[in-house]
């Protein structure tokens, strides 16, 4: 049970690194006096207003834009609505019907949704797929009356290298400060801090497979492809064998994502 929350965890602190990493630009701090926020950003972005019909009536949304690397468009948004939720549930409609909203306009296809927090304020957490091959990262939260929304949005393969490239990030992060790794990784479940000794051991065995003599040469994340070819080998010969049909290295992996 604890392996499985902190390899969770581990997947969780490795997620939320897509957007910072997204084509490898510095990022600057982007601030925000009326929007009550701080958020890192490609390029300083430039300020669009729009009212928008909610079930709560018409709501002035201001949405901060900025273009990033490998057409990928970076978006932080707020609306006040006129009250704030009456209680946990009501919160978590809200966020829902958020994530509702944007699924419609886009008509793209969620792939996958989880309820979020922070600093105990209701959120959610999701990844909408849209016709083309675009990709909507979304985060939304509501403080208060004020709901706020933080968006990427890029093409798919942009995704997936953005992806490969923040976990490889992460990972060297973790590697570098496990003990920041393990705060980051109760932040997002809390379970975790009943036994920090037992979850550190977990934590560095962790990071004990992410490392070799090829990421020594390649640097962390780079693949292996001997060590593919021995697990195909070692798969293929087990009794009732999952892989079907003769399967190579190339067949399973493409570098070229991992490319920096």
């Amino acid at each position: 049970m604890a392996y499985r929350l902190l390899t969770a965890a581990v997947l969780t602190i490795l997620g939320t690194g897509v957007c910072l990493a997204q084509g490898a630009p510095p990022y600057k701090l982007f601030s925000s006096k009326t929007g009550r926020f701080t958020v890192l950003m490609p390029a300083t972005p430039s300020e669009q207003k729009q009212e928008v019909d909610t079930d709560a009536g018409k709501v002035e949304s201001v949405m901060f834009i900025a273009a990033g690397a490998n057409n990928s468009v970076f978006i932080a948004a707020y609306a006040d609505y006129p009250n704030a939720a009456p209680n946990a549930e009501a919160a978590t409609m809200v966020v829902s019907g958020a994530r509702d909203g944007i699924l419609r306009n886009t008509k793209g296809k969620l792939i996958n949704d989880k309820e979020i927090s922070l600093d105990k304020n209701t959120g959610r957490a999701f990844l909408i797929e849209q016709n083309g091959g675009q990709f909507f990262n979304v985060r939304v939260y509501l403080v208060g009356k004020r709901l706020y929304q933080l968006i990427v949005v890029g093409p798919k393969a942009e995704a997936i290298r953005a992806f490969v490239a923040a976990t490889r990030r992460a990972m060297e992060e973790i590697i570098a400060d496990p003990e920041r790794g393990l705060e980051a990784a109760i932040t997002e479940i809390p379970e975790l801090a009943g036994d920090r000794d037992a979850q550190m051991a977990v934590l560095k065995a962790t990071i004990d497979t992410w490392q070799s003599d090829y990421t020594e040469a390649n640097g962390i994340g780079a693949v292996d492809p001997a060590a593919w070819e021995r697990s195909i080998a070692f798969m293929s010969g087990l009794p009732d064998s999952p892989v079907a049909g003769p399967v190579t290295v190339d067949d399973v992996i493409d570098a070229e994502f991992a490319a920096e």
